[in-house]
């Protein structure tokens, strides 16, 4: 018995970015059919495209087109191409008006820190030489990556 393939959103290359889910699951003619009969066509995924969407927003991320979700949801972002600087204003400015710390840039020889305080936890942001290479969840007993950039052409 194979592996059976399975054709969903779940699956799709689009999934997390959507820039192609409009009109994917079913067409107009299936919205007019369903207007007059109360059924519907099942999902067609016209624009479906086989893919590892999470491994698509990564990149996405690692090449600055989208944002960095600090903690996995809410309102603080960053962007790879933003300097420290424009990092800690930006989370400085959204923290004000979401209930969250942003702390002081920390700089040693090569590196840069920051740290903001989130319901989610303590997070570090650290840059080299101020290309952000990392987020660190600092928990009390160990800490976890939570982003990396893990560009293999970076030097």
């Amino acid at each position: 018995m194979g592996k059976e393939k399975i054709i969903g959103c779940e699956t799709c290359l689009y999934a997390a970015t959507h820039e192609k889910c409009d009109g994917c699951l079913n067409t107009e003619g299936d919205w007019a059919t369903y207007r007059k009969t109360g059924e519907m066509h099942p999902f067609r995924y016209l624009n479906y495209e086989e893919g590892n969407w999470i491994d698509r927003v990564i990149q996405a991320e690692i090449e600055g087109k989208k944002n960095i979700v600090i903690g996995g949801m809410g309102e603080a972002e960053v962007n790879v191409k933003w300097t420290p600087k424009e990092t800690a204003k930006h989370l400085r400015m959204v923290s004000e008006c979401c209930g969250y710390v942003t702390g002081c840039i920390n700089q040693t020889a090569d590196y840069k820190t920051l740290c903001i305080c989130k319901d989610t936890g303590e997070h570090k942001l650290v840059w080299k030489n101020n290309e952000l290479i990392k987020i660190v969840n600092v928990m009390e007993s160990k800490s976890k990556i939570e982003w990396e950039n893990v560009n293999p052409f970076r030097s």
